[in-house]
Parts: C-alpha cells; sequence; structure tokens
C-alpha cells in the first residue's frame, strides 16, 4: 500500500506544473538585478524572448495571399472576370504563400519539437470542423444535418484540410530533422538543401515534368514540407546581425530577387519561341518555362518566399506596429481553418464575389478583390481570437502539455 501511495506521489511530481512565487525586486539593489526572478532564496536569470515582428508580417503575408488566390479561384474571380487575363498574373504573383508558412515553421521552429504544440493544431482543426458544420446546421438545418459526415470528425486524416494534413506528416519526422539540423554544419547543410531543390525541383520539372515519381504533387506532399522546413531552418540556424549599409545591401538584392522572380513567370509563357527549329535561345526559354511555372514547389516561388522572408525579418519596426503584428500573427492560422474549411468553400466562397457585376472595369475588380480579402481575413481574425480566449479559460494549451507528459512517462 505504502508503495502504492510512494509511485502515485512520483508521477504526480512529475505531471504538475510548478507555480514559483516571484517577487518584485527594485533595479540597482544590491541583493537582485534587474531581469531577475526569486525562487525560494535562489536568484537565476529571467529569460527574455524576443519575437522577430518579421516572421509574424510574414504569416501575415502569406496568408493574405491565400485568401487572395481562394477568391480567385475558389470564389471563381478569374471565371467572372476572365476578360481580364491579368488577374492570372495576379494569382501568380501570390502564389508564394504555402512556402512562407512552411518556410516559417522551419525558421523558428528547428530548435525543438513539442508535440502538444501538434496536439493544440489539431484540436483547433477538429475544433472548427465540427463548429463549422454545427454553425451551418443552425444556420439551414434543412440543407445542412444532411450533410454531416464522419469525415467532419476527423479532418487530418480525410484531408479535409491538404495543408494541416502535410503538415501534421512532416511534423512526425522532425525529431529527427531537427536533431539533424541542430548537429551538422553551415556547409553540410546547405550542400543538402542545394541538392534536394535541385533533384526534386529543378531536375525533375526540366526532365521528367509530367512523372511524379519522387511523390512532390507539385508541392502538396510532406516532402516538399520536409525540403522547405530545412530550407527554412538553415536561413534561421544561420541568420547573421549586420551593420546598417549591409542591411540595405541585402535588402535591395532580396526585393530585386522578389521582383524579376516574379517578372519572368509574368512574362515567358507569352515569350515567343520557336518549336519546330528552336535555336539555343529557343531552348533555354522552354527550359526556363519548365521551372518557372505557377505552383508551390516551382522555382520562383521558392526565391520569392526566400527572399521576402529575409527582407522583412531583415527591417526595424516601430514599437505599436511590432505589437500590432504580432497579436494578429499567430492567429492566422484560424483564418486558414475558417475559409478554407470545405463546407465553406462550397457553400460561401463561391458566391463570394456576387454582389459585383461582371463588367467592372479592371481597377475596380481588383479594388472588389482586395476589399473581399481583407473582409475575409478580419472576420476570420475576430473569429480566432475569440476561439483563443475560449481555449484559454479551458486551459487547453495546459492540457496538451499534460497529455505529452503522460505519452512520454508512459512510453519511457
Amino acid at each position: 500500500m505504502n508503495k502504492m501511495k510512494q509511485k502515485l506521489k512520483t508521477l504526480k511530481k512529475k505531471l504538475s506544473f510548478k507555480r514559483h512565487k516571484f517577487k518584485k525586486v527594485k533595479y540597482g539593489s544590491t541583493s537582485q538585478k534587474e531581469n531577475e526572478i526569486i525562487i525560494g532564496t535562489e536568484s537565476i536569470p529571467k529569460p527574455i524572448k524576443i519575437r522577430n515582428p518579421g516572421v509574424d508580417l510574414g504569416r501575415i503575408l502569406a496568408m493574405l495571399g491565400i485568401i487572395i488566390h481562394h477568391v480567385l479561384i475558389h470564389g471563381r474571380g478569374i471565371k467572372k472576370y476572365r476578360q481580364y487575363k491579368d488577374l492570372e498574373k495576379l494569382n501568380t504573383a501570390v502564389f508564394w504563400h504555402v512556402s512562407t508558412y512552411i518556410f516559417i515553421s522551419g525558421y523558428v521552429g528547428y530548435k525543438s519539437t513539442k508535440y502538444s504544440n501538434l496536439l493544440y493544431l489539431w484540436l483547433c482543426t477538429l475544433f472548427y470542423s465540427i463548429g463549422i458544420i454545427k454553425y451551418l446546421t443552425l444556420y439551414k438545418p434543412y440543407i445542412y444535418k444532411k450533410e454531416i459526415e464522419l469525415m467532419d470528425f476527423f479532418p487530418v486524416f480525410t484531408y479535409q484540410y491538404w495543408y494541416f494534413t502535410a503538415y501534421f506528416g512532416m511534423y512526425l519526422f522532425l525529431p529527427v530533422i531537427n536533431k539533424g539540423i541542430e548537429n551538422i554544419n553551415k556547409s553540410q547543410l546547405k550542400i543538402m538543401i542545394i541538392m534536394l531543390i535541385s533533384v526534386y525541383v529543378i531536375f525533375k520539372d526540366y526532365m521528367f515534368p509530367k512523372n511524379d515519381v519522387l511523390l512532390m504533387n507539385g508541392g502538396y506532399s510532406v516532402i516538399w514540407f520536409l525540403i522547405f522546413y530545412s530550407t527554412g531552418a538553415y536561413f534561421g540556424k544561420f541568420k547573421k546581425d549586420r551593420g546598417l549599409l549591409k542591411k540595405i545591401i541585402y535588402n535591395i538584392i532580396y526585393i530585386l530577387i522578389f521582383y524579376y522572380s516574379t517578372t519572368l513567370c509574368f512574362n515567358l509563357p507569352n515569350y515567343p519561341v520557336n518549336n519546330n527549329n528552336p535555336n539555343f535561345k529557343d531552348k533555354f526559354i522552354i527550359f526556363l518555362r519548365y521551372l518557372f511555372i505557377t505552383r508551390i514547389s516551382a522555382l520562383p516561388m521558392i526565391l520569392q518566399s526566400i527572399s521576402l522572408m529575409l527582407f522583412i525579418t531583415n527591417v526595424s519596426y516601430n514599437e505599436i506596429l511590432a505589437k500590432i503584428i504580432t497579436f494578429i500573427g499567430p492567429l492566422t492560422f484560424g483564418v486558414y481553418l475558417i475559409h478554407d474549411n470545405l463546407k465553406i468553400r462550397a457553400k460561401i466562397m463561391r458566391d463570394i464575389l456576387n454582389e459585383y457585376p461582371s463588367n467592372l472595369p479592371f481597377y475596380k475588380v481588383i479594388e472588389a478583390l482586395f476589399t473581399v480579402s481583407l473582409k475575409i481575413f478580419v472576420k476570420c481574425i475576430i473569429i480566432d481570437y475569440l476561439r483563443n480566449i475560449l481555449f484559454r479559460i479551458c486551459q487547453i494549451r495546459r492540457i496538451c502539455i499534460l497529455i505529452e507528459k503522460l505519452i512520454f512517462l508512459i512510453l519511457g
């Protein structure tokens, strides 16, 4: 009986969350210094977390790009305004969105892998998958009650959200990937990334564009997520603090890379070539067309994502602006879960542009697209903020950490 009590006490200690009493200490006192915490009689340095607003700005820009793409495709913007071919160029111009999100995951996440974070995101996904269908059944019960399916309760495994399904698959490999990134040196990691992109993107797309033996699926795959996660981890691990002059020079380079990558995507499909008897220049243009086609894992989207993230993480932000950005950034995943839910896409997104006539001038079409996209973004941010408050009240993150601890304790 005593042994059983002792085991229960040990288990309770391991699963308990430590709560420390924090005492206020005046700055400049002889006993304690600023940024120190008193735990009992012992003082330890207080960890200072520095959050780069550029990372959260990358999340915001990527999500806005995703919404614009979805309004053009799922909202049938390109189809409705088919007279304006430049809308396809706009779609190409924002197609770096998904790769940017993956890049950020590697840029900030290579130091540790917490399965509690994955469990938390899974619960967020489940919350919206079930919550949206429940909302729709209240909204129009005679239509939506018939559409409740088993897949709504298993969104990760039924491809309800393709991005999170691929992300979930990638995350399971991250303990091994992150350990390798931790122990590998800069030149080794650089060579590995160059080889992966060369084989999976450049060589495959040029030599065998129609075959997919490497399971890339145009970037909609776990393989591509792992490759670009490692790319983000490389730039996150080996980032440098540069002087003002070097920052300006590098920022100009990043802008030029982004601009010319986008420009090539716009112009190459329409560039005239002689397919019957091509000369060296024609062959080179044909080669570039394969590489600069619009898809997630295409070379220009890689260059756009990297150059954009390096630029926005390399600039300084006003304190108030930084607070706004870091407040909105973590809520952007909820924006994706809400507006790209399959039921929302089928019932609401397809009619999102119905209030606008099809004979609008081009500048009015662009204005409508950005207005609608911004409305979707703001509404979804507000909804996810309320969801975040609910999860805090219910201590969902703490429960996820507790479950992670319990699983690791059981599995040894």
